[in-house]
């Protein structure tokens, strides 16, 4: 447990430091959206705004929370059903909520994209559809090796659209979801796999993907965006070495 708090200025401040120059075009609010308790001993680390990670979040005694998605997007219009009961369980439980969406997509060190790519043993290259990065292997590998790895590393059950080459070298990564537009991003970049979590209409990548001999694979939005919190609940403990540092993990399934 730990012995000290830090003020919620001093790890807000140190969590903004860590996003110095990375700038995205976010429909979110990143950075502090709930103000809650000034004082914080315990903070927790999650993908999702839901009243299931709150409750998680204030059973396990936390005054603070990270999430990659947050309650404000575009602004509140009202505050009722489910936004209400969210926001009330972090208001009873002092617990202050700090977002980092986009940035935490794209962040070449801890970001969700850099996770994935670092979990697959690959090596980042240049910037794929706005957040997302070209990766190479080191050397060309089978491409059921490649949907292993993914099996092994990211999900369990991927969905794949298998209409590239027999061997991959280079693929594009872009964690969350994607537009189907972005395969001849992927294609014209010269990508023989392209991975995301979702597609926004997932069918739409079929014949795009048939037609473009690109392997498509979809491997969960959760699943591909749990890497940036896990990176930043350790950076948090290295930092904090007094402050308790919890992960709570609430997969989705997809």
């Amino acid at each position: 447990m730990a012995n000290n708090t830090v003020s919620r200025t001093r790890l807000t401040a140190y969590l903004d430091g860590l996003f110095d120059g990375i700038i995205a075009d976010d429909s979110t609010v990143n950075g502090l959206q709930i103000e809650g308790a000034e004082e914080i001993g315990t903070v927790g680390f999650s993908v999702d705004s839901s009243l299931e990670v709150f409750e998680a979040a204030a059973e396990r005694g936390c005054q603070f929370l990270v999430t990659h998605h947050g309650l404000i997007w575009g602004g509140l219009k009202k505050v009722t059903g489910n936004d209400y009961r969210r926001l009330k369980t972090l208001f009873d439980h002092h617990i202050n909520l700090y977002v980092r969406h986009l940035p935490l997509d794209i962040h070449p060190e801890f970001g969700n994209n850099a996770g994935i790519i670092r979990a697959l043993g690959a090596l980042p290259k240049e910037q794929f559809a706005d957040y997302g990065y070209f990766a190479e292997f080191p050397k060309a590998i089978p491409s059921g090796d490649f949907i292993g790895l993914v099996r092994d590393q990211i999900s369990p059950m991927p969905v794949s659209m298998d209409f590239g080459p027999p061997e991959i070298r280079r693929i594009a990564v872009c964690s969350g979801s994607l537009r189907p537009s972005a395969i001849s991003e992927a294609v014209d970049g010269g990508a023989q796999a392209l991975l995301t979590g979702e597609g926004s209409s997932s069918s739409l990548f079929y014949y795009p993907a048939r037609e473009s001999g690109i392997h498509v694979i979809f491997a969960g939005h959760y699943a591909t965006e749990i890497f940036g919190v896990r990176s930043l609940c350790a950076k948090a403990a290295e930092k904090f070495k007094d402050l308790n540092t919890v992960l709570i993990e609430m997969p989705t399934g997809w």
